[in-house]
């Protein structure tokens, strides 16, 4: 038994040798390039092993140490972190710069790659303008969505004046909320705040930043041998969003007729249909996984982008006594007992200022690219693109006080909105699809709710 361990221990050895062994040789045997400067990482796993704990707080301090651009290594996967405001906007408005990198862990939430948050190319190119076309044409972005969403909001609110004195998980109630607000675009119906479906859902949602943070799944598919709980909290989310998109086509599909579009589920459906050219997105059985894939990323947006930013602004809001009283100063000035609209908001600047300092005060989101070059440096094909918006937000060199809630940053003297270095909700053409939706929603709730608390 003694001689059998000791020449298990040899074998270990000799394997760990030899990966060794393969990494330095594929290292070396790489095309040389001018990438940015960066902090030293480990074989094999790079600078993971930094970034498990709060990310977000260890690539500001690198921002801090190598300036506007640098390079990390997340195992094999070279990253590249942006760090200046003008830098990231000239990146991602770059075609070039729009490429999603293959991310196993992200494909799960869409079946593959499909839809318009995992793909690339001509399927993204297709899906990407039909599915923003036709939301625009139901109203998505649009005044026309104010009262979906007015109504969205006052159910919330009247549930918290009715329940006021029972603790209550904001996020849980504004999760429903934000995603009626598309899913009544793209099912036609609204959903019931304790739908037992939407809810199994949302919970399984909701451990799911904490898994990937801590663990580095996200650079690395390997780790979820070495951290099995935490990659079955994501593929649980996953499968959950899956099922549930899965089956609210389904049921479509089942109860469709031709000529008869009820919602935007309806009018994909009949894209398909319509569809002949079999290198179409669109083509058949492609064109339903597609469709499985949209249903699914719009439901992320909606449950996940937009809700979060709502919940951190009552946060802020219920922390920063002062900030109430000059936003219920103005509302009363301007609004008086009216209802609030979309169009009121040039007269309402620091309304308007609370809403961007929300957005900057919370931030925090990425992309990957084909081969090319920035400020000098060559950008490797296939490096992953990392927009570093906490840093940009939370600047001192930009916002003199970057940890203090102040919205009055965001104003002149003369109280006009002055905006600076502000990228909420990602650049370019991957731009957040929830952000019309979370911005619209902030009006709501600071605007016409505020004075009804």
């Amino acid at each position: 038994m003694l001689s059998f361990s000791f020449a298990m221990l040899g074998l270990t050895e000799y394997l760990l040798l030899a990966v060794a062994a393969i990494y330095l040789a594929i290292q070396f045997l790489k095309p040389k390039v001018k990438l940015p400067p960066g902090p030293r990482g480990l074989p094999v796993v790079g600078n993971i092993l930094q970034m498990t704990e709060k990310p977000h707080l260890q690539l500001a301090a690198w921002a801090k140490q190598y300036g506007e651009i640098y390079t990390i290594q997340l195992g094999s996967n070279t990253g590249i972190v942006l760090n200046d405001q003008k830098l990231i906007k000239d990146v991602l408005s770059n075609t070039d710069f729009s490429f999603r990198p293959d991310i196993p862990l992200f494909s799960m939430f869409s079946g593959g790659e499909y839809g318009i948050i995992n793909t690339n190319g001509a399927a993204w190119e297709e899906q990407r303008r039909w599915v923003l076309r036709k939301l625009r044409d139901y109203g998505f972005g649009k005044t026309s969505m104010e009262g979906v969403i007015l109504d969205e909001v006052s159910e919330v609110v009247e549930y918290f004046k009715a329940n006021g004195k029972t603790p209550i998980e904001v996020a849980d109630r504004f999760n429903v909320a934000t995603m009626n607000s598309i899913w009544t675009i793209l099912n036609g119906k609204r959903l019931s705040q304790d739908d037992p479906k939407i809810r199994a859902v949302l919970t399984a949602f909701h451990d799911v930043p904490a898994a990937i943070g801590n663990s580095g799944l996200m650079f690395a598919p390997w780790l979820r041998h070495v951290y099995p709980k935490s990659y079955q909290v994501v593929k649980n989310a996953a499968d959950s969003v899956m099922k549930y998109a899965r089956a609210a086509v389904s049921e479509h599909f089942d109860s469709y007729q031709d000529g008869i579009t009820r919602d935007f589920i309806d009018e994909y459906i009949d894209e398909i249909k319509k569809t002949e050219e079999p290198s179409s997105s669109f083509h058949t059985n492609e064109g339903r996984k597609n469709l499985e894939a949209v249903v699914s990323d719009l439901i992320q947006a909606g449950a996940e982008t937009s809700s979060n930013t709502i919940t951190w602004a009552i946060a802020y809001l219920s922390h920063n006594t002062k900030v109430q009283v000059e936003l219920q100063k103005e509302l009363d000035t301007v609004l008086g007992t009216r209802p609030v609209a979309l169009s009121d908001k040039p007269d309402l600047p620091y309304t308007e200022a609370v809403i961007l300092e929300t957005l900057r005060h919370s931030s925090i989101v990425s992309g990957g690219v084909q081969h090319s070059e920035v400020n000098g440096y060559t950008i490797p094909k296939g490096a992953w693109i990392f927009t570093n918006i906490y840093f940009v937000h939370h600047n001192s060199k930009i916002w003199g006080d970057p940890e203090n809630f102040r919205p009055d940053r965001f104003l002149s003297n003369d109280g006009k909105k002055l905006v600076k270095a502000l990228i909420p909700f990602q650049s370019g053409r991957r731009q957040c699809l929830g952000e019309s939706l979370a911005r619209d929603t902030l009006f709501f709730i600071y605007k016409y709710h505020l004075s009804k608390i």
